[in-house]
């Protein structure tokens, strides 16, 4: 056996023992939350360190749902994760109950084995206006109003440019530094490079440990860890807490140009009273020290309580399950049923929108993704090719291109966007094109698929229906099914004789 594979896979068995052993003398602490799905009980935790709900595949596999994987060519990009999902299941929590797909992570031996926790409620899906985060009792829970005892406590915008709870401050290079918020991590204070050896630089002392640590997107690892008597973050001041480096996973959630700090785990959330207003977009924390010295081995509290999203999602899942089943009608309609309590969601118009395309409702199709890019005109590129070609092929293409033209003279988006519309427009020749869906930085199989079908678009309006169909087919064989354009290639293939 090759010497480097016995190397990892000593560390890796060493890894799981100090798993196993820490999992054994220390119970992990979360928020959980009273779920069952299809009727059983399932182990899920409100998680404002998640992106998105998800459930973990082994007690999917348990509860003998059908789970779908992601493509094995997709790749996922550093410190991020792939999800699968189930099938439609009926997901009950708090006394109400869902029929949607949920999400799923594949956890690695051994930590799935040993893991408290089977799913997360990530903090896309908490809705409430003000949300009470508790960490001495364990529980996250929306209240009616701001509480008034929170006149004088620290006031910190809310970062908006991630799918986590996250808090913004500013840096003395003006950048924006960013506090992620995470009831996922039962453990203290952890911090970027940067802000650690700056810390450790100025806290030469300190109990020093060892502690192992995992988290979807970097891994296992094992972390040094330090217990300082007391940390101090601007007003806020925590006790014998502990601090650690952050892991390439949390260093994620900064958006570009913007400069992860570091995240407050449960260990920490335990010192502060924290409430998120979430209409204003900022949160209302002071340091709690009351809390410092309670013991990490509370009982788990099933009392956290929010308005969730889960109930729109009900829609969109529905109309997926209709859709991929072909009935085309009936997913317009549940979507449409949406879209009568929010009419200017351009997320659902743009599902609605391809139901129509697929079902050659050209009309319907064509005012639903311009309305889209009306909505959204930062992210209306594919809305603005996809308006271009139900003109081109209902006898408007020169007016088509004249506009969509227009709207490409200040490209915005991604390079292989911009790609797209030069070729749409003639700008970029086929080869060129179909080449650079290779070539261009990004998911080289999602590339590939949009680009066999706009080339295979492409011919059909030249009347060139072999090669059409030769790449619709091709576009097939990349399986991108998330993707609409394997969708339309699907729809186009039916058509063609």
């Amino acid at each position: 056996m090759n010497r480097l594979r016995i190397v990892n896979l000593g560390l890796m068995a060493l890894l799981s023992l100090m798993i196993l052993v820490g999992c054994r003398t220390a119970s992990p602490e979360r928020f959980w939350a009273d779920t069952q799905i299809n009727g059983q009980p399932v182990r899920f935790a409100y998680d404002t360190g998640a992106g998105a709900t998800v459930l973990f595949t082994r007690p999917a596999k348990r509860l003998g749902l059908k789970v779908a994987n992601p493509p094995s060519s997709a790749q996922a990009a550093p410190g991020k994760v792939l999800f699968g999902h189930t099938e439609l299941c009926l997901f009950s929590i708090g006394g109400e109950s869902y029929k949607l797909k949920l999400q799923t992570l594949r956890i690695p031996w051994p930590v799935s084995r040993i893991f408290d926790v089977e799913g997360a409620i990530g903090w896309p899906d908490m809705m409430d206006d003000y949300l009470a985060i508790d960490g001495a009792t364990d529980t996250i829970r929306g209240v009616d109003q701001l509480p008034p005892e929170t006149n004088g406590w620290f006031v910190v915008p809310v970062y908006p440019r991630t799918e986590v709870l996250a808090l913004q401050t500013p840096r003395p290079d003006g950048k924006t530094g960013v506090w992620v918020v995470d009831t996922g991590n039962d453990g203290g204070i952890s911090l970027s490079g940067a802000r650690w050896n700056e810390w450790r630089a100025t806290h030469p002392r300190g109990r020093m440990g060892w502690s192992p640590c995992y988290m979807p997107g970097s891994g296992i690892g094992i972390k040094r860890t330090f217990t300082p008597e007391e940390f101090v973050l601007g007003p806020l001041t925590w006790k014998k807490v502990v601090v650690r480096k952050a892991t390439r996973t949390e260093l994620g959630f900064a958006a570009g140009g913007d400069v992860l700090e570091g995240s407050l785990g449960i260990k920490a959330l335990r010192q502060l009273d924290l409430i998120v207003d979430q209409k204003k977009g900022v949160a209302y924390l002071r340091t709690h020290p009351e809390t410092a010295t309670k013991l990490s081995d509370t009982l788990a509290s099933t009392n956290s309580h929010l308005r969730l999203s889960f109930r729109d999602r009900e829609f969109f899942d529905l109309a997926q399950d209709a859709f991929n089943g072909g009935d085309f009608e009936k997913a317009s309609v549940i979507i449409g049923q949406f879209l009568e309590k929010q009419p200017d969601n351009w997320s659902a118009l743009e599902f609605r929108g391809a139901a129509r395309y697929v079902s050659r409702q050209w009309d319907g199709a064509l005012e639903d993704f311009r309305r889209v890019a009306e909505l959204n005109p930062d992210m209306a590129n594919y809305a603005q090719f996809y308006v271009w070609i139900i003109r081109a092929r209902t006898g408007q293409r020169e007016t088509a291109t004249l506009n969509l033209a227009a709207y490409l003279s200040k490209p915005k988006g991604a390079s292989w966007e911009i790609k797209v519309g030069k070729f749409l427009l003639d700008r970029l020749n086929e080869a060129d094109f179909l080449r650079a869906s290779v070539r261009d930085p990004g998911d080289k199989m999602e590339h590939q698929c949009e680009a066999w079908f706009y080339a295979g678009i492409k011919r059909r309006l030249a009347g060139d229906d072999a090669a059409a169909r030769a790449y619709f087919r091709k576009c097939l064989a990349t399986e991108r099914t998330d993707e609409e354009e394997y969708n339309f290639a699907a729809a186009e293939l039916r058509t063609l004789k």
